[in-house]
């Protein structure tokens, strides 16, 4: 699979999609990792989503094509 070049500074819309793409991803991984507690709460879930969301957007955002292909490399 061929990565983007990191040469190329990427555009504000970029860094944005970056950003929303990690976020959904990470928070539907914290809500799945929050619901395999016995007893999860509901504010549990939503500060997994949120947390796990934050964390995914950030590094989405900052490392663009290598964040994704090493997600992938862990979920095969």
């Amino acid at each position: 699979m061929a990565l983007r070049n990191d040469s190329v500074t990427p555009n504000a819309y970029e860094l944005r999609v970056r950003f929303a793409c990690g976020f959904v991803a990470g928070a539907l991984g914290g809500v799945v990792g929050a619901l395999q507690l016995e007893t999860p709460s509901l504010g549990l879930v939503l500060l997994g989503a949120l947390v796990q969301g934050l964390a995914a957007g950030l590094l989405a955002r900052h490392y663009g094509d290598r964040f994704w292909a090493s997600w992938r490399g862990w979920l095969d």
